[in-house]
């Protein structure tokens, strides 16, 4: 899937707009504030990989840090045997 600029920007209008359906829900959240600054990292992240329009299998990258399952890209591979994963 390539991630477009568009696609960024829905995210973020869909977070901080008072007219988005979300939007009355997120107000409510009381979070850590690490929880707030690692949320605006994913969304920069997001807006830059959107802007370079970005290809990839997201799904399989995440699944590497969410579930701990092999490497699927050449990086992931280099990265795997530079610094071993913990267990998931």
């Amino acid at each position: 899937m390539q991630l477009r600029p568009e696609m960024a920007t829905q995210a973020l209008i869909e977070s901080v707009s008072p007219q988005s359906a979300y939007f009355r829900m997120f107000r409510r959240q009381r979070l850590p504030p690490e929880h707030a600054v690692a949320r605006r990292l994913e969304l920069f992240t997001e807006a830059l990989l959107g802007q370079l329009r970005a290809r990839a299998t997201w799904h399989r990258i995440a699944r590497e840090w969410m579930y701990g399952e092999e490497p699927a890209t050449e990086l992931g591979r280099l990265e795997a045997g530079f610094a071993p994963r913990a267990a998931a």
